[in-house]
């Protein structure tokens, strides 16, 4: 089971909050770690002007078919999102 499977279930089970550690600036926007409610996501954009943000918001959507908000943290690296749909 990878990751994106995993959290997917997660969701399923009722879990609506996640932690994310996010590395910015990276070749591809993926998920590479998922433990203890904290997921570790490298993203292509840059961390300017909430581009940052919005690929995060995108990507849940596009590859988990989920509505996230960021919740706590959207200057920071590390964040809180809350799974809405």
């Amino acid at each position: 089971m990878n990751y994106i499977e995993i959290i997917k279930e997660e969701v399923k089970n009722n879990k609506k909050k996640f932690y994310l550690l996010v590395k910015t600036n990276k070749n591809n926007s993926e998920i590479i770690d998922y433990q203890n409610d904290t997921i570790s996501l490298n993203l292509k954009e840059k961390p300017i002007e909430g581009k940052a943000n919005n690929e995060i918001i995108k990507f849940f959507k596009k590859e988990l078919d989920l509505k996230i908000e960021i919740i706590t943290g959207k200057t920071s690296k590390k964040k809180m999102i809350k799974i809405i749909n």
